[in-house]
């Protein structure tokens, strides 16, 4: 007896054939990944089955009919995927659901019916036909031939009994009991080009493998959309197929549970949207049991004729996207130490909604179109395994995780893999494959696991500047608790910002943001400590959070601190990254080490370098930094004000005015002016301050001990320093002579900027001739000499 469901309308079932070929004699290999899907009525994908009634009479069972023409649906948003390398099948995912009914009847008036069954074609051997929840059949995976060409699929292969079918009174052992045939159009809707250099010779000549075992993500062939009647809670649930590949020297261990030396799978998904790049879901973890032996993604070496308790070299393992979605046998994150590999072998089962518990959970508004115009969405899978974390030292732990890109239905919000999967990578780098200017750096705790930092600053053409920050824990157990970043005095912050992912399922940490502080020269956010809460908000292994304000101050290179949250030695470490720089030009006054009656200046400053967009003097100097080396003080002992500093420039007329003293990180002085500095003139500001002790600095100017002198700074530009060095050198001459010709560009400002020696504010041949004036150290114009540098105008 046949019984026909109603097929959903608009059903999608995508097949996904990646085809790798040797590209030329330069050992490069291409990877072409091209995306096939149907969408259509029932009778668009469907399946014969041809059973063996004779062989089901010897059993004493009776078929209703032995020929089957069934439709096929995806599930909602299931695919099936079929992997070849130069036209030969390596490996399949996917379980199309057959919609209809097999029955059969025991002779004793036992009755099996299979119906609305999956065809699992993962290639693992113990996925089932299903009666219910017993086994009845199996897929022989050796059987299976697949033919992609053009629009069409089409895919043979046999069934037999599962050993399980013997508890419903079936005989395991009767061999082959049917034939299937599976048949679908296609269309491309994606294809990725990907090439990759063959790997390093290792001293033999072949590859250079790490030694001992090494497990990553090859593949990331399929998708399963568990909400596809629609959100729960506000949420979608999903989860992924990963293919594990042992690229080490040593076979992996895969031993079934309680055993704790087996993988566990994690899985992540990400939005990169407006320069920003989160993390909008995590899933518990995948325990793996029973590793095949194929071939994805080199040659396999089988280990003991291909049992399951290890993963081969150079072999590969699949796990299909409903059966790393099955909640059943998942466990927390929280029972893994992801540097060491260690697991408890047995684990607690998520809790919560049927739909969602353990499975990658992501908030429907992240994945809204009209929220969310113009993002792209990553996927990443993350293998941790215990005897590939031994060999951590030799980074073997730190590429288990592989990324590929994703595309979300605005109706059914079902989830479609694109391109082919990016291998042996977190899905952070793909930020800066996106945007060349984003950097990436590795922060390693000593002896322990690592972290991850990408950053940007954009303009954002006001006068401030928008920084960005995601730090990633890659397998880092200790976690991080705190993120900060340096702030210089006087800067001011807006736009402050954090985000993170949720845990869910019954995990047991809090959901809390960080909280935000600010001061001490510094931003940070940070979580409650170990002490005060083992379960608090920590950045643990495998998830990212991220990190942001607009700043008053453009970059400059410096460090992030990343403190940890459990306890040990150290108690942070640091990341190199842009951080705002100083407000105004930034004034060494004195040095360390120098008395405080022998203080020296600094240096003059190139007010060209101040610009709110790196090309136009629009905002020129209008905020000074000085930077005393030690605490100083009003004449008399009180507090910093305005009328300590004082302000004359070349050209005799009224001077810019302090209107502002910030002393707060004294010996850290910011001054803030009522307007810019003049450009083409020498400014001089004076400091009438004194030390703790009352010494005042003296008048030791640039005249000489001899000369009295207020103490003083002088800003102003050189006409003829054209490359900034602080001295006119025939360097200058040659660059001159480049920017007159077009054959260079200014970094900032205009070419008037650097080559209006006369300050005419136009180019003309009396530049060039007082360019050379300058270097000769001949008059007219006068020059005066000042700290190896020179100037048209005199100083004040």
């Amino acid at each position: 007896m046949v019984s026909r469901h109603p097929h959903p309308s608009a059903v999608a079932m995508a097949i996904i054939a990646t085809v790798a070929t040797a590209l030329s004699a330069r050992a490069e290999q291409a990877e072409v990944y091209a995306t096939y899907s149907t969408y259509g009525a029932a009778d668009q994908a469907q399946i014969e089955l041809t059973l063996d009634a004779a062989g089901f009479a010897m059993q004493g069972w009776s078929l209703q009919t032995d020929h089957l023409t069934l439709p096929v649906s995806a599930g909602g948003d299931d695919v099936l995927t079929f992997t070849t390398l130069d036209g030969q099948l390596l490996g399949m995912n996917g379980e199309p659901r057959i919609l209809g009914v097999i029955e059969m009847i025991g002779s004793e008036d036992q009755s099996v019916t299979v119906s609305d069954f999956t065809l699992p074609i993962s290639g693992r051997r113990d996925v089932p036909f299903m009666d219910g929840q017993h086994p009845v059949f199996e897929i022989i995976g050796d059987s299976l031939t697949v033919d992609v060409t053009g629009a069409h699929v089409e895919m043979h292969g046999s069934i037999r009994m599962h050993p399980a079918a013997s508890e419903l009174g079936l005989d395991p052992q009767v061999g082959i009991v049917g034939e299937f045939t599976l048949t679908s159009p296609v269309d491309v809707t994606d294809v990725d080009r990907t090439v990759r250099p063959e790997p390093a010779a290792g001293p033999g000549g072949g590859p250079a493998e790490l030694p001992g075992a090494d497990v990553t993500v090859g593949s990331l062939p399929t998708a399963h959309h568990w909400t596809v009647a629609g959100p729960v809670d506000g949420f979608r649930a999903y989860s992924v197929a990963t293919t594990s590949c042992n690229v080490g020297t040593q076979p992996l261990d895969w031993f079934v549970g309680p055993n704790p030396r087996h993988p566990v799978i994690s899985q992540n998904m990400y939005r990169l949207v407006d320069g920003r790049f989160e993390q909008i879901g995590q899933s518990w973890l995948k325990h793996g049991f029973c590793a095949l032996q194929q071939n994805v993604c080199q040659t396999c070496s089988p280990v003991c004729g291909g049992c399951c308790a290890q993963l081969g070299v150079g072999c590969s393992d699949p796990y299909s996207a409903t059966r790393n979605g099955e909640f059943t046998n998942m466990g927390p994150k929280h029972e893994i130490n992801a540097h060491r590999g260690t697991n408890l072998g047995t684990h607690v089962a998520p809790s919560g909604e049927p739909m969602l518990r353990g499975r990658l959970v992501v908030r429907q508004s992240d994945l809204e179109q009209a929220q969310n115009p113009g993002a792209l969405y990553y996927v990443e899978g993350h293998y941790v395994a215990e005897d590939d974390a031994q060999f951590g030292d030799l980074t073997n732990d730190n590429n288990n995780a592989s990324y590929r890109r994703v595309a979300i239905n605005s109706t059914t919000f079902g989830m479609l893999l694109l391109g082919g999967t990016v291998r042996e990578t977190a899905a952070i780098n793909v930020w800066k494959t996106s945007d060349p200017a984003v950097e990436v750096v590795n922060a390693d705790v000593p002896g322990e696991g690592r972290f991850t930092l990408a950053s940007n600053v954009t303009d954002n053409k006001d006068g401030t500047w928008h920084y960005e920050y995601a730090l990633y824990n890659m397998n880092s157990d200790r976690s991080g608790r705190s993120f900060s970043v340096p702030v210089p005095p006087g800067v001011t912050l807006t736009n402050v910002g954090f985000h993170d992912v949720d845990y869910h399922s019954g995990d047991p940490y809090a959901l809390t943001d960080w909280t935000m502080t600010e001061g001490a020269g510094a931003v940070s956010w940070g979580s409650e400590s170990f002490a005060e809460n083992e379960n608090a908000n920590a950045l643990r292994w495998g998830t990212l959070y991220n990190y942001r304000f607009d700043a008053d101050s453009g970059p400059e290179a410096g460090e992030v601190t990343i403190g940890l949250f459990k306890p040990g030695s150290p108690s942070s470490i640091t990341a190199s990254a842009r951080v705002p720089s100083g407000i105004g030009p930034v004034i060494v006054h004195g040095a360390v080490g120098v008395p405080f009656a022998e203080h020296a200046y600094g240096g003059y400053i190139d007010p060209r370098a101040e610009s709110t967009d790196g090309l136009n003097l629009d905002l020129g100097i209008d905020t000074l930094t000085l930077v005393f080396s030690e605490q100083v003080f009003s004449i008399g002992g009180g507090p910093l004000s305005a009328a300590d500093f004082s302000i004359a420039e070349t050209s005799g007329g009224s001077a810019p005015s302090v209107i502002a003293v910030d002393a707060s990180a004294n010996p850290t002085v910011v001054l803030t002016l009522n307007r810019i500095i003049t450009i083409q003139e020498w400014t001089t500001i004076r400091a009438d301050v004194e030390n703790a002790t009352g010494a005042v600095i003296p008048s030791l100017g640039d005249q000489g001990p001899s000369v009295d002198e207020p103490d003083r700074i002088d800003v102003g530009y050189l006409p003829g320093d054209v490359d900034q060095s602080s001295a006119v050198t025939p360097f200058d001459l040659l660059l001159y002579r480049q920017i007159v010709n077009d054959l260079a560009v200014p970094d900032i400002g205009s070419d008037v900027d650097y080559v209006d020696t006369d300050r005419t504010g136009a180019i003309s041949p009396f530049d060039l001739l007082a360019f050379r004036q300058l270097i000769n150290g001949v008059s007219p114009p006068a020059t005066q000499s000042w700290n190896g540098a020179s100037m048209n105008n005199l100083r004040p």
